[in-house]
């Protein structure tokens, strides 16, 4: 790998990679208007990065600026699926250098030290992490809504998931729906069980208050003493050891769908409001940002 270095106004900016691409960018990154300032002038890279599609791996005085438009794509990919399976080097190198997580052997080790789950990876340390003094990362950080921005993702608007989309997200958690006017029926395909929500709105958040409260309600003992009621002098009898396991299989599946929809749904509800084309003026305010 081919490397070159810059000195403008006192910093060094260092791009590697393929000597003709690196030659033509070092060319472009000479005419920017930088300030000898890091972190306004990290952002100028960065902008500049993704209007003229880098290709060069590039350093402000030793360490990585980063595209912001290529880490948000490729992240963007990962909570579509809400795994780690197709981490790519340059996303692993984000997080383990961007956002200070610990040293790993190699990528693969790194996707299963998560158990390839990227809600767990969220949890763990991108709601932790911090960008410091490095504007650009920063910018990824809010985009993305990690580190200080974590908390931002409670107040994304997750009525705007269609309801054909919701109800998908939740047969991943092993449920059909049916819906007739506000009543909401769940049936297991996974196992023989059934519930029964009534809202006053058909949508996304309403309901799943709803199902928080049905779970939070969910009484297991009563639950098993009825169907043992139910069916004990039937042929369809079961014995009660059966009965606890179904109950505690039903349980599982509830407290799934209970601690997993709300996330999906502002996942999928993030996905949704980045394809809506932004206001010019609505830009990243650095100043605001970074407090000048």
């Amino acid at each position: 790998m081919n490397n070159i270095k810059i000195n403008k106004n006192g910093s060094i900016i260092t791009l590697s990679g393929n000597s003709s691409v690196i030659e033509s960018e070092k060319n472009i990154l000479e005419g920017l208007d930088l300030t000898g300032i890091e972190s306004k002038d990290r952002i100028i890279i960065q902008q500049c990065m993704d209007t003229k599609k880098f290709k060069s791996d590039i350093l402000y005085n030793g360490n990585n600026v980063y595209s912001l438009n290529k880490i948000v794509k490729e992240y963007r990919k990962l909570q579509k699926t809400g795994t780690l399976e197709n981490l790519s080097k340059t996303l692993y190198n984000f997080f383990t250098l961007a956002c200070g997580d610990i040293a790993h052997y190699n990528i693969e080790g790194y996707k299963d030290y998560y158990n390839y789950d990227l809600k767990k990876l969220e949890e763990n340390l991108l709601r932790y992490s911090t960008s410091d003094r490095f504007s650009d990362r920063d910018n990824i950080f809010k985009k993305l809504k990690i580190g200080r921005y974590y908390k931002e993702r409670e107040n994304i608007d997750i009525d705007v998931v269609p309801l054909k989309t919701f109800q998908k997200i939740i047969k991943d958690y092993g449920f059909d729906t049916k819906v007739d006017n506000n009543i909401w029926n769940f049936d297991s395909f996974l196992r023989e069980f059934s519930f029964t929500i009534h809202v006053d709105e058909n949508k996304p958040s309403t309901i799943i208050r709803a199902i928080q409260k049905y779970y939070r309600e969910f009484d297991k003992d009563k639950y098993i003493e009825n169907l043992y009621e139910s069916t004990k002098d039937s042929n369809t009898s079961l014995p009660i050891s059966k009965i606890v396991y179904n109950a505690d299989f039903f349980v599982h599946l509830l407290s799934d769908l209970n601690n997993e929809l709300l996330y999906k749904c502002r996942n999928e509800a993030e996905l949704l409001l980045e394809s809506i084309p932004c206001k010019e003026n609505e830009e990243y305010d650095l100043e605001l940002e970074l407090g000048m």
